[in-house]
């Protein structure tokens, strides 16, 4: 987007379509990245629409179901970047893996036909999905559209953690342009071009030498060394050592705590708080994100949930924690898997006096 008109403020005018905009994350790192974007956002979830509204006006909204747009109506829209976030369950084990034939894939599989055959296509494409999209029917079709059409593009998988905040949600990112651009990114030996089934992914026409950067500490790896010969055995130390911390805070080296039984669940967790360094300092703290702390009792943990066997399944955070789980709709409803719950540093609700189970310590503590 070198070429982009300059905005009064300096920043460069550009025009862009939104697809499945949601409340407006692509809109808002697009501006974070200097651009002066004018958006024309599609989307059809009533709440996305009204925060999206309240957060950059209702004008450029079009409350549209993507499947009835038609290419001129692509055409007519002039935008040079499109960014796209599309329904995820089609590509997850929970959704069962439908992949293209999941009814929720429709709208993609539709623009990717719109790509094939607007006479202008944008300069520039964003996409986002959950981590094994790249293994998807429908990426494999994007691709070829992409390819076809004359993109470059690139695939990433990237976590939150690598840009310093305290959470664990690794997604897929790929970037295509009509122009290529140079990059400082090796090319990837074919050792390391291997899929999980052992098959070549050259052979599987989507990807190519350098493009998928594969697990985030790789992708880490590149953002921060030169293209020296023994970058990628960096990148695979890098990898060994995020395997063997994967369940464990960076901050107090446990996934859980683990009650003294002999001190109150309160006095356990306040003196391991601070206990040790975090191995991740770069990382800023979960307390950083904490809004204050008066009337928190609404928001503890519910006295019939800590009772349950599965209640030892919490990811317990504390202020000095610098990771937390990958949020779900799910939080609140299942424990495992769903997200983390905060330790306060002290408790402010006592148990009743039926209460039972190995976590009555930690009740009117873990919020």
């Amino acid at each position: 987007m070198s070429d982009a008109e300059p905005s009064s403020e300096g920043c460069r005018h550009v025009r862009v379509l939104e697809l499945f905009a949601g409340i407006g994350g692509m809109r808002l790192a697009l501006s974070y990245a200097g651009l002066d974007v004018e958006a024309v956002a599609v989307e059809v979830n009533q709440q996305a629409l009204r925060v999206y509204a309240h957060n950059f006006g209702h004008e450029c909204l079009v409350n549209r179901d993507l499947c009835g747009l038609s290419a001129k109506w692509f055409e007519k829209q002039a935008c040079r970047i499109w960014t796209m976030s599309p329904p995820c369950q089609p590509y997850t084990r929970q959704g069962n893996v439908r992949d293209a034939e999941d009814p929720r894939a429709k709208p993609l599989l539709h623009i990717i036909s719109v790509l094939r055959e607007v006479a202008n296509p944008p300069e520039a494409i964003v996409l986002e999905n959950v981590r094994n999209f790249e293994n998807s029917e429908s990426f494999a079709r994007l691709v070829e559209v992409l390819e076809l059409r004359g993109y470059h593009w690139r695939s990433f998988l990237l976590s939150p953690r690598q840009f310093g905040f305290p959470n664990a949600r690794q997604r897929f990112y790929m970037v295509a342009k009509l122009r290529p651009w140079s990059s400082r990114i090796p090319a990837m030996p074919a050792v390391l071009r291997q899929s999980c089934d052992g098959e070549d992914v050259d052979k599987v026409g989507v990807f190519r030498p350098w493009q998928c950067l594969g697990p985030c500490s790789k992708a880490h790896a590149f953002s921060s060394t030169a293209a020296e010969p023994d970058t990628w055995q960096a990148a695979s130390d890098l990898v060994a050592r995020a395997e063997e911390a994967r369940d464990l805070c960076p901050s107090c080296e446990r996934s859980a705590p683990v009650p003294d039984l002999g001190r109150t669940g309160s006095e356990e967790m306040a003196s391991s708080v601070g206990s040790r360094d975090c191995r991740f300092g770069r990382l800023t703290a979960v307390s950083d994100f904490l809004d204050s702390q008066d009337n928190g009792a609404c928001w503890l943990v519910p006295e019939a949930i800590m009772q349950k066997e599965s209640a030892r399944c919490f990811d317990v955070l504390q202020g000095g924690c610098c990771h937390s789980l990958c949020f779900t709709k799910a939080y609140g409803r299942y424990i495992d898997g769903t997200g983390s719950v905060y330790a306060l540093p002290e408790r402010i609700a006592e148990p009743g006096p039926d209460m039972a189970g190995t976590m009555k310590d930690f009740f009117g503590i873990l919020r």
